[in-house]
């Protein structure tokens, strides 16, 4: 496992912790406290789930956090890019195709046509 996967596996971890730790708060009990959630949520890195009719509705979240997901999501992304050109590295090394045919593969996906 690499640094990034390992990363990756402590990040989303944490995140299921957090998941499991939501404050809940009304929709409605939002709406007349938002100033002094923001600022909760700001101060304390806690997300509030808000419901309505006692249903998850969304999560108001610090925007470090919210980033931090994004940061998370992205290495998640790239992580799977790279196990896809692995993928397809074994995959043209097995059918043992040139270069030329591999560029030639390449430039017509970057154009949004079909290779063959």
């Amino acid at each position: 496992m690499t640094w990034s996967q390992k990363n990756i596996k402590i990040e989303l971890e944490i995140n299921l912790e957090v998941n499991h730790m939501l404050k809940p708060l009304t929709v409605e009990e939002a709406r007349r406290e938002l100033g002094r959630l923001l600022e909760e949520v700001r101060r304390t890195g806690e997300p509030v789930l808000l419901t309505r009719r006692g249903t998850g509705e969304a999560v108001l979240l610090s925007a470090e956090e919210f980033q931090r997901l994004k940061n998370i999501e992205e290495a998640y992304a790239r992580l799977a890019f790279e196990r896809a050109l692995d993928a397809i590295g074994s995959a043209v090394a097995a059918a043992r195709l040139s270069p030329e045919v591999v560029e030639e593969a390449v430039r017509a996906a970057r154009d949004g046509r079909d290779a063959r």
